[in-house]
């Protein structure tokens, strides 16, 4: 059948298009599968266009995945230690069985034996085996034949192929999106191994359920090749792969040529199948529309599906997919790094690099992208649209007469004109950059500031004040902060203690969120004391809860929780619905950063049947989100938690774009989650990019920046890759011990995760030591039932139990279990439990052991 194939096939290429209708009619009247075959065939040789040097090789590679005798492969047969048990596909030059391994481990692989000649060098299977990353099948072993072919042992996948997966379950474009770039980091990772794959398709990329999400995987390597072409390949063998994904200089069998581009060429074809649900057959692609670069398909080819009903696909997607499909290497993406870079800022709303660079285009993508932003711009203006009608009506309504009212006209209609100046900053034509970030709109309009404002202090009072709250909420701390400063003095000056008060809040504020605890406890105290006992109750809550923050922050929980009381207690008096909620939200934080977790749930019920009425996607929902998750995690219920905290991470990064500060810690959250539940691989990459992020916004010595260094470097512990998590805990470490407004609680976990990594390293006594000094550090200064305490005692235990010393084990486990039990924690006492009934069975204690399992 195979070479009955290849002469029909070329036979077909040498007739006109109008010719080969009746032709095909005539040779396979009694053959349907032979000529949709061939129709197939010709289709791909079309695809292929002008660049296609080699057709009847090109055709040998796919006739003989049609091969149905595997060369003598039948089930029950061996190769090498594995059973042949079923034959799961051909494609991709070789075939694809499901085979047992029995020895030194009983499993079930995936074998793929490649037909023809080609080896697989030592260097190439240890790259190939080095391979570690959840989107890639692992592949455990590699050698080869007497007659010299290759075969690989690889993980055997459970899945379906990711065009089928999307198809099957009506999967939105922003989720294929989504798989998608999980595919191009697989890759990625493949081909930081030294690993190109040369058979990417639907078939080699399997989606399956992993914990309640969407996993791909990219299976079948079995063609792979080393970036530095270490393979030997049989001379005159011609192209390998896939047709309908071969690149131009795959498809001529020049493997010279071929690099990780090649696998970017077959990565976009895969793009454009899951962006239109057709596969593209393209002659020169351009930055032309997904649906001028559908192939015209002659008269004797199937025609495409109906596109009817399906999403409308972003221009983006276009240019991108262009991009990667381009004839010459040299103008495709360089890396599939960089088009899953591209995509994401797809994802995220952001101009991707092979846009046009045009204003026009950055700032509609600064508008979706910043759909909060735009709306905190039009509450800035209608700030100062309000402080300047109310000071208006106030001095309208003094003693002062008609020329203070007139005065006061003059000062609102500054005012308004100033903001004005704001949308004058925003034209088009001053774009100098690829994007036009809102801290350089605001950046242009506070360059314009000063001479418009000089010798009109209350007019500038009331500019900065909005200035600095916008600025805070889209994180330019610094920026926030010169305006709450300048503020402050411009309200003490004229002496308007209403603005001095709101200035000194937001002082308060920037400077806690950039971890300067002092000063922020300081600005909150003199807001209070400038306020008065008779002072707006609205103001005198927002100071409470700042200093509650504060007080928490510097190790005073009790005098914490006694300020976020006593601001509860103003919003209830007020009766509005959301602040209430929202100091439900903070007492809930509270308790929950303290381990109390039936308290933290509590106040978090009541946050959330407000926070319901809310648009999804609006930030104090965003923030019960990931309060939820935390307290799920603490209750040791992390399969629940992980869907929660994946929802809060989508919406933020749908709200404020992929480098934000709040999505950056949200990363850090799931990446820890993750990390505990021993998913390590997925963990690292979430935690990097979130270190990355938070350093560029907040600065070296923030918190959050401490706190996911050492959480990265507890993966990387975990990953064994010791000198790398050395450094970042040791640093984290120092910082913890050193800056201001750092925690006690992080400095305890750094020091625990310190002593893991040097447990892992294979020193016992000083990991013990180090963990001794961490619990008593613990003990000192937290409260008694503070979830940090009995975890440190958890951990230590457990290394007293390894060395042997079971009686301190015992009593260490006994007390954190007292602990854990009174702040609900159900999960972590369940642990401490189970682990302490075992050590006091070892002791010979049956009756100890007893009474803690009734």
């Amino acid at each position: 059948m195979s070479d009955r194939l290849k002469d029909l096939f070329e036979t077909a290429l040498d007739l006109t298009p109008p010719q080969r209708g009746d032709w095909l009619a005539q040779c396979c009247r009694d053959d349907a599968a032979l000529r949709d075959r061939l129709l197939e065939l010709l289709a791909a040789h079309e695809a292929a266009g002008d660049f296609l040097e080699h057709p009847a090789e090109l055709v040998a590679a796919v006739v003989a995945d049609d091969d149905d005798d595997d060369l003598g492969f039948a089930p029950g047969d061996t190769v090498a230690r594995y059973e042949l048990v079923e034959r799961l596909g051909v494609g991709g030059f070789g075939s694809v069985w499901r085979a047992r391994q029995r020895v030194p481990v009983v499993r079930d692989v995936a074998l793929k034996i490649v037909h023809g000649e080609v080896a697989v060098g030592g260097r190439e299977s240890q790259s190939l085996a080095a391979m570690r990353h959840p989107g890639v099948a692992k592949v455990f072993d590699a050698g080869a034949l007497a007659d010299g072919r290759a075969w690989l042992a690889m993980e055997l996948v459970d899945g379906e192929p990711i065009d089928a997966w999307c198809r099957s379950r009506a999967v939105p474009l922003r989720e294929r999106l989504r798989l998608f770039v999980e595919v191009c980091n697989a890759l990625q990772h493949a081909h930081g191994k030294g690993v190109v794959h040369l058979d990417v398709k639907p078939t080699n990329v399997l989606v399956g359920e992993r914990d309640g999400r969407a996993q791909p995987v990219v299976v079948d390597f079995g063609l792979a090749r080393g970036t530095h072409l270490e393979i030997g390949v049989r001379e005159g063998l011609g192209p390998i792969g896939t047709p309908e994904y071969m690149s131009p200089e795959q498809a001529a069998g020049d493997l010279s040529a071929v690099d990780v581009r090649t696998d970017v060429y077959a990565l976009g074809v895969l793009l454009y199948e899951l962006g239109a649900g057709v596969r593209p057959f393209v002659r020169e692609p351009g930055p032309t529309g997904l649906a001028e670069l559908l192939l015209r398909i002659r008269e004797i080819a199937p025609a495409p599906p109906s596109r009817r009903g399906t999403e409308r696909l972003p221009r983006e997607l276009d240019w991108i997919v262009a991009r990667a499909l381009a004839k010459d290497p040299a103008d495709r993406y360089p890396s599939v790094a960089s088009l899953a870079d591209d995509v994401r800022r797809l994802l995220d709303a952001e101009p991707v690099s092979v846009g046009p660079r045009g204003a026009g285009y950055r700032l509609r993508c600064f508008v979706a992208r910043h759909r909060w932003a735009a709306a905190t711009l039009l509450v800035a203006i209608s700030l100062a649209l309000a402080g300047a009608l109310a000071a208006l009506h106030g001095w309208s309504q003094a003693d002062a007469g008609r020329l203070a009212a007139e005065a006061a006209t003059q000062r609102a209609q500054r005012a308004l004109a100033l903001v004005e100046n704001l949308w004058e900053a925003a034209d088009p034509v001053r774009f100098g950059s690829a994007d036009y970030p809102v801290r350089e709109l605001f950046a242009d309009f506070e360059r314009l500031l000063p001479p418009l404002v000089a010798g009109e202090p209350a007019v500038e009072l009331r500019v900065r004040l909005s200035m600095a709250r916008v600025q805070r909420v889209l994180g330019s701390h610094d920026r926030a902060r010169v305006h709450a400063d300048r503020a402050v003095a411009l309200a003490t000056t004229i002496g308007d203690a209403d603005g001095e008060v709101q200035a000194l809040l937001e002082r308060a504020r920037v400077s806690f969120e950039l971890g300067e605890i002092v000063d922020a406890e300081g600005a909150a105290t003199a807001g209070l004391a400038r306020l008065g006992a008779a002072g707006e109750p609205a103001a005198r809550a927002n100071l409470l809860e700042v200093l509650a923050n504060c007080r928490l922050r510097g190790g005073s929980p009790d005098e914490a929780l006694a300020a976020a009381e006593s601001a509860a207690a103003v919003r209830q008096s007020l009766g509005d619905p959301l602040p209430i909620a929202r100091s439900c939200l903070q007492l809930s934080n509270l308790h929950g950063s303290l381990g109390r977790v039936d308290l933290a749930l509590a106040q978090l019920t009541r946050a959330k049947a407000t926070f319901a009425t809310l648009d999804p996607g609006h930030p104090d929902r965003l923030v019960a989100l990931q309060h939820e998750a935390a307290l799920l995690q603490r209750q040791g219920d992390r399969a629940s938690a992980e869907p929660v905290l994946r929802e809060c991470l989508e919406r933020r990064r749908a709200l404020f774009g992929e480098r934000s500060a709040h999505v950056a810690w949200t990363e850090a959250d799931l990446g820890w989650l993750l990390h505990e539940r021993r998913r390590h691989g997925e963990a690292e990459p979430l935690l990097r990019q979130a270190l990355a992020t938070l350093r560029e916004r907040l600065g070296e010595s923030h918190l959050y920046v401490s706190e996911a260094g050492q959480r990265l470097g507890a993966v990387l512990t975990a990953l064994e890759r010791f000198d790398e998590a050395g450094e970042l805990l040791r640093a984290a470490a120092e910082r913890f011990a050193r800056l201001p407004g750092h925690p006690v609680d992080g400095l305890v976990g750094c020091l625990g995760n310190l002593a893991a990594l040097r447990l892992a390293e294979g020193e016992q006594g000083e990991a013990i030591e180090l963990m001794r000094q961490a619990v008593q550090i613990a003990r000192e200064r937290l409260p008694a039932d503070h979830f940090v305490v009995s975890v440190g005692m958890t951990n230590l235990a457990k290394m007293l139990y390894d060395r042997g010393e079971l009686a301190e084990a015992a009593e260490l486990l006994e007390q954190a279990l007292l602990r854990s039990e009174a702040a609900g924690r159900r999960g972590e006492a369940e642990l401490q439990r189970q682990r302490l009934v075992q050590i006091l069975r070892e002791l010979g204690r049956d009756d100890a052991a007893a009474r803690w399992l009734r």
